[in-house]
């Protein structure tokens, strides 16, 4: 690898620093408008989105000293979800984040999306 090579990726790692930077410090202003109380609850999908969320949380969490919960609700919809939940439990706990997974226990009919548009088109 060429110093030039080094060079970019060592840009590309300040960038990324300074943008999650930014990204922080928005947040925090932004959750302070908001959180009044000292403990507040995130809750997590497993997608990119609320990862990230929960990097901030953690943060801002640790910074304010509040108590933070971390909630995934498994739905039971798909065939995997189980598996799914306790694979973001996994990688949520590997960055000191302890992920409580609620699981549905009542069964949820087909066609849930066409019943959420109805009521959606409803407002």
């Amino acid at each position: 690898m060429s110093k030039k090579d080094l060079s970019v990726l060592k840009f590309k790692k300040n960038n990324l620093k300074n943008n999650f930077s930014l990204t922080y410090l928005n947040f925090k202003s932004y959750l302070e408008k908001f959180i009044k109380k000292k403990s507040f609850l995130v809750a997590v999908s497993g997608g990119p989105d609320s990862l990230a969320l929960s990097a901030l949380s953690q943060i801002y969490s640790n910074e304010k000293k509040n108590t933070l919960f971390f909630v995934l609700i498994d739905h039971g919809i798909r065939f995997d979800s189980s598996k799914e939940a306790t694979a973001v439990k996994s990688l949520l706990k590997k960055k000191k984040i302890n992920l409580i997974i609620l699981k549905n226990k009542k069964k949820i009919k087909k066609k849930i999306q066409k019943r959420k548009q109805k009521l959606l088109n409803h407002f």
